[in-house]
């Protein structure tokens, strides 16, 4: 019996044609077609985000995420991205069929991804988890529906998730940091 390795790039195009093959269907297909749009210019991020803004109990948590969004997108787009120029599975997976636009941008890391959870683990971290749990669904749904339509590759999903969520860690990490500074200061 001959045994064959798979890499991460065979098993990132065997889920996207599994995917395509057996949980493609017309409810899913509009509804997570629709869904990623809402990511493609941050959307539904930024409405949640200035939801969260008019409340005073929750600004400074909206705020934090808000710089997180922000600082990963420049990160992923314009420093990683460039850098790895990975290109787009419907561009190197035969018999792939992408659901929406073709991207202009690489393929890793993944951008609405990264942002989705940027926001998300800050609000996750910080809100009750009756507000927390919702928004940090949503980032699943959004990191799912870029494989469902088939624009990311898994690895991007995944490393996408897990830039945003150490720069939201870190900027809520300096933001509590700088608080405490300010707390000590203010008490001298």
């Amino acid at each position: 019996m001959l045994y064959q390795a798979m890499t991460i790039a065979d098993w990132d195009g065997e889920i996207l044609l599994w995917i395509q093959e057996n949980l493609r269907n017309d409810i899913f297909s509009d509804f997570l077609t629709f869904f990623t749009r809402l990511g493609n210019h941050g959307e539904l991020w930024i409405g949640i985000l200035l939801l969260l803004l008019i409340f005073r109990l929750y600004r400074r948590t909206a705020l934090t995420a808000v710089i997180s969004l922000v600082l990963t997108f420049l990160t992923v787009d314009f420093m990683i991205k460039p850098w790895v120029a990975r290109i787009r599975p419907y561009l190197a997976i035969e018999g792939l069929e992408r659901l929406v636009a073709a991207e202009r941008s690489f393929s890793f890391p993944s951008g609405h991804a990264s942002t989705a959870f940027a926001a998300a683990y800050v609000l996750f971290r910080e809100l009750p988890l009756k507000y927390g749990l919702p928004v940090l669904i949503l980032a699943i749904i959004m990191a799912f529906s870029r494989l469902y339509v088939a624009v990311h590759y898994p690895s991007d999903v995944v490393t996408g998730a897990v830039i945003g969520i150490l720069i939201g860690e870190i900027v809520i990490q300096i933001r509590n940091l700088i608080l405490k500074n300010k707390c000590l200061k203010d008490d001298k």
